[in-house]
C-alpha cells in the first residue's frame, strides 16, 4: 500500500557552506571583467545540510529541501522556509509534505490538500485518507469507502480526472507511461484518460522498463509490452519474478536458488546458481553470491567483476565507483579493484551522486567521494 514516508537528515554543521545562495560571483558588483569558474548550485542533500544548521534551535525539526523551500517543525504543527532560512509559510499544518512540481500535500483539520510556494491553497482541502505529491501533473489520492481503500487520480485544479475505484496503484503511477492498478483482485494498466489499455487479467504485473514487463497468469509468468502483446507464453514456473533491468529480470524458485532471465524468457549466465543475486544497476552490474563465496558483481555479459576472496561485501555507487568491506573496514574502487579511498573507514554511506556519509577514527562527518570533509555531523 501507499504511504507517506519522509526521511529525516540529522543536523550538519556546515562550515563555509554557509553563504548566501544569492552571492554574486566577481565580487559584491558581480564584476563582469573578472573571469570566475562557474560554481554549480549545492544539491538539495548539501541545501538540506545547509538550513538544518542555520535554522538549529529556531524550530523542532527540519525537513528535505526541495524546490527551494525546505519544511519545519515548531511544536506538533509544520510550514516552510526558503533557500536563505527565511519562514514564508506559517507552521500551521498537521502533516509535512515536500514540494513537486510547485507544490506540497500537507494536512489541516483532517482534511489533505495542496499549496503553493506561497502559502495559497491550489483547491479547497478534502477528507482524503492519502494524498500522494504531483507528478506530471497528477496526484494519487485514496478515500475509504465501506473499509476499503480505494485509489483516483486528480490534477491541480482539483478535477478528479479518474474517480477512486482501484483497489491499489503501483507507485511509478504515470511516470513510465500507463498506471499499473488493480481492480477486482486483478492487475491491469490504465491511461492517463482512464482508457483501459491492458485488461485487469492478471495476477500480478511489474513496472514497464523500455515498455516490456514482467507479469503474472494463472500461477505462471511471461512478458508483455506495455500494449498487452504477449512476448513470452505464460509458461515459466517461478516463486517471483522482478521487472527487467539492464535487460535483465532477477527471478527466484521455491528451492532458494537465485538467478535472472533475458527479455526472451531465456535463464542467463548458466541458470539459477546463485544463493543470492540482487536486481541489475543501472550501471549495468548486479551483486550475486554463490554457495560457496562471497559477495561479487557480474556485467550484462555474465562477467565476474571483484570477485576477490579478500572483500567480504560490495556495493555499487555509480558506474565505476564500489564500496567494498574488508575486515570490518571500508573503502572505494573502480571495477579492477584499483583502490579510490583507502579501506580504512568503519562505515561509508552514499547519499546522492556527490556526497556521503562516514565514519572514521570515531568520528563521523560529511565528505565527497575523495574522502575529503564536506561537513561535520551533529544529532538533530
Amino acid at each position: 500500500m501507499l504511504s507517506i514516508i519522509k526521511v529525516v537528515m540529522p543536523a550538519i554543521v556546515v562550515g563555509t557552506l554557509l553563504i548566501s545562495c544569492n552571492e554574486t560571483p566577481g565580487g559584491k558588483n558581480g564584476n563582469d571583467s573578472i573571469p570566475v569558474a562557474s560554481v554549480p548550485p549545492l544539491s538539495n542533500e548539501l541545501m538540506t545540510a545547509k538550513l538544518q544548521m542555520k535554522l538549529k534551535g529556531k524550530y523542532d525539526n527540519v525537513w528535505d529541501y526541495s524546490e527551494g523551500m525546505i519544511g519545519v517543525m515548531k511544536g506538533d504543527k509544520y510550514g516552510f522556509c526558503d533557500s536563505t532560512g527565511k519562514e514564508v509559510i506559517p507552521c500551521q499544518y498537521d502533516g509535512p509534505g515536500t514540494f513537486r512540481e510547485g507544490v506540497a500535500d500537507v494536512k489541516k483539520d483532517g482534511l489533505l490538500g495542496f499549496i503553493d510556494k506561497t502559502g495559497k491553497e491550489i483547491f479547497p482541502f478534502r477528507k482524503y485518507d492519502y494524498a500522494g505529491g504531483f507528478e506530471n501533473g497528477l496526484s494519487v489520492f485514496r478515500i475509504i469507502k465501506d473499509e476499503k481503500e480505494l485509489y483516483g487520480f486528480i490534477d491541480k485544479t482539483g478535477n478528479e480526472v479518474i474517480p477512486p475505484v482501484y483497489e491499489e496503484v503501483e507507485v511509478s503511477w504515470f511516470g513510465k507511461g500507463n498506471a499499473i492498478v488493480q481492480k477486482g483482485g486483478k492487475w491491469g494498466t490504465i491511461s492517463r484518460q482512464n482508457t483501459v489499455v491492458v485488461p485487469f487479467e492478471y495476477d500480478k504485473i511489474n513496472d514497464f522498463n523500455a515498455g516490456i514487463t514482467t507479469a503474472k497468469k494463472g500461477g505462471k509468468w511471461g512478458v508483455i509490452d506495455s500494449a498487452n502483446k504477449v512476448l513470452v507464453p505464460f509458461t515459466m514456473v517461478y516463486q517471483t519474478v522482478y521487472e527487467f533491468s539492464s535487460g535483465y529480470a532477477h527471478v527466484e524458485n521455491n528451492k532458494n536458488q537465485e538467478g535472472y532471465i533475458d527479455i526472451n524468457g531465456k535463464e542467463a549466465f548458466g541458470g539459477l546458481k546463485f544463493r543470492e543475486a540482487f536486481p541489475f544497476s543501472e550501471a549495468g552490474y548486479a551483486i550475486v553470491s554463490e554457495e560457496n563465496s562471497k559477495r561479487y558483481m557480474i556485467d550484462k555479459q555474465g562477467t565476474a567483476i571483484l570477485k576477490d576472496a579478500a572483500i567480504d561485501d560490495i556495493s555499487p555507487i555509480d558506474i565505476n565507483m564500489f564500496v567494498i568491506t574488508r575486515n570490518g573496514k571500508q573503502g572505494i574502487v573502480d571495477k579492477d579493484n584499483k583502490v579510490l579511498l583507502p579501506v580504512e573507514y568503519t562505515s561509508i554511506m552514499a547519499m546522492g551522486k556527490n556526497l556521503m556519509l562516514v565514519v572514521k577514527d570515531s568520528s563521523r562527518y560529511y565528505a565527497d567521494y575523495k574522502g575529503n570533509k564536506v561537513a561535520d555531523y551533529t544529532e538533530q
